[in-house]
């Protein structure tokens, strides 16, 4: 249970990471600190929410290293998420109703060119901590094979001069 958690705290970690330099990519940041901390919370959230949904589906990241699978299906479901949340958070209750001036910030993630970007990014990041994390694991050790020497052991009948 703990490598569970462990390996989806990582892996969220680096999702938003990805998610993050994308978003700094697309817009400097220009001295309105609330619009940069409403534009990088959706994917905050959305890194929180994975690691829930990773919690109560294990089968979500299943293999629980930096394997093949993970490094395409997790930054997917991290972009679903992304866009589910910005989109659910700035939808006003009503369709006459403007979008509240605080999360415009936030509609940047309903941008599918941002939410690409994004995703790209984080496959490459992922891909990359793949290759790498198989450089880092320590060569797996080969016993040599156990020879058992059938006759040993059996008593052979003494030559007799």
């Amino acid at each position: 249970m703990a490598r569970r958690i462990l390996f989806g705290i990582c892996v969220c970690g680096l999702l938003y990471i990805g998610a993050a330099a994308v978003a700094l990519l697309r817009s400097p940041v220009h001295g309105h600190l609330a619009a940069v901390l409403v534009e990088f919370s959706a994917p905050a959230i959305a890194a929180m929410a994975l690691l829930m949904l990773s919690l109560s589906f294990p089968s979500l990241l299943e293999p629980y290293r930096f394997a093949f699978p993970v490094n395409l299906t997790a930054p997917a479901v991290f972009c679903a998420l992304t866009y589910c949340i910005v989109s659910l958070v700035t939808t006003p209750q009503s369709s006459i109703e403007a979008t509240p001036e605080v999360v415009v910030p936030a509609l940047a993630w309903l941008d599918w060119r941002l939410v690409a970007a994004t995703y790209a990014s984080q496959v490459v990041l992922l891909s990359a901590t793949v290759l790498l994390a198989r450089r880092l694991r320590p060569p797996e050790v080969v016993p040599p094979p156990v020879v058992v020497d059938v006759h040993a052991g059996a008593s052979e009948p003494e030559p007799r001069c």
